[in-house]
Order: structure tokens, then C-alpha cells, then sequence
């Protein structure tokens, strides 16, 4: 028994060589069955000159498994069926890709500090005033802001009587056209 590897998620396509002899020459019927345990599939081949049969097997993934089947070629005459061939047709992946997790320890979050240990402030009248850590802590949060807080806090917020209003001005300036 002749054994063929074929792809299971490809197009794959098979010729082969029949020659129908008899006294009345019938229409013939060939076709390519490939048995499962459960069912069987069967395509139908197409006649080429040169007594040729050829048999596209479409991508059969998710329908057959990986491995190795029982198969044959029939051919049908009339009435009658022939099995001028058998094989084993081993159906594999062209291409397998295989991925899976791997686990990695936490990295600890970059952290980045600072401070100040002095500053000065030169006023016109006084000169330079030192101020301490603890001052510029006290003042820096009072005064420095993140520029986006900042935005937010400048936006104005509409409230519903300005609406409200805006809401009468569309209607006087509708009624006045």
C-alpha cells in the first residue's frame, strides 16, 4: 500500500494515471475516498487528456485530524464500481506556531525623588531672604500646581442658570428672525 503525505491546512491536488478498458466505453465517474472512523470524504476528480484524472483535496483542518487515513481511488462505469487503487494518505500542518506564557518576576516601579535643602528670594527692599526645607515645603504646596490642575481648575464650570440663559438668548434670537 502506497503511503502520501498531504498538507491538512493547504489546497493539495493528485493525478493520477487511469486507463478504462472495455467494449462500451461509458461515462466514467472517478473520485478520490478518504476514510475516517466516523465518515468518509469524497472528491471528485476531473478527466484530462492523456487518461489523467486529477483530484483537488481542499484544506480539511478542522474537520479531520492529524495522521494517517485509509483512502482509494474509485471509479465508476455504468453501474459498476472499480478500486484500481489504495493508498494511506498522512495528513500533517504545513506550519505549526505554538506559543505560551512565561512568567516573570515584577519588576519594583522606578521611583524618583527630590529636595530642596535651600533656596533665596531677592526682594527689591530686602535683599536675599534664605528660605528653610521646611518652608519651601509648606510654600511649594501652596503655590505649585501640575499645569494640567491648573487648566482644569481656570476652566470655567457651567452652572445650570447659565443654561438656562444661554437657552432664553437662542430663543429672543429666534423669535426676532
Amino acid at each position: 500500500m502506497e503511503k502520501i503525505d498531504l498538507d491538512l491546512d493547504n489546497e493539495n491536488e493528485m493525478t493520477f494515471n487511469v486507463v478504462i478498458e472495455g467494449t462500451r466505453p461509458g461515462e466514467p465517474l472517478c473520485r478520490l475516498m478518504i476514510e475516517n472512523e466516523d465518515m468518509s470524504f469524497s472528491m471528485q476528480g476531473d478527466f484530462l487528456p492523456n487518461n489523467e484524472v486529477s483530484i483537488v483535496i481542499p484544506p480539511l483542518k478542522g474537520m479531520l485530524k492529524e495522521g494517517s487515513y485509509d483512502s482509494y481511488l474509485e471509479v465508476l462505469v455504468d453501474d459498476r464500481v472499480f478500486i484500481p487503487l489504495e493508498m494511506q494518505i498522512n495528513f500533517e500542518e504545513s506550519v505549526k506556531v505554538m506559543a505560551e506564557t512565561v512568567k516573570r518576576k515584577k519588576r519594583k516601579p522606578v521611583k524618583a525623588t527630590a529636595s530642596l535643602v535651600s533656596a533665596s528670594i531677592k526682594k527689591k527692599n530686602e535683599g536675599r531672604k534664605v528660605i528653610t526645607q521646611e518652608e519651601e515645603e509648606v510654600e511649594e504646596s501652596v503655590v505649585k500646581k501640575h499645569p494640567a490642575k491648573k487648566r482644569r481648575d481656570e476652566r470655567k464650570v457651567v452652572t445650570g442658570n447659565d443654561i438656562e440663559s444661554m437657552v432664553e438668548a437662542l430663543r429672543n434670537k429666534l423669535r426676532k428672525k
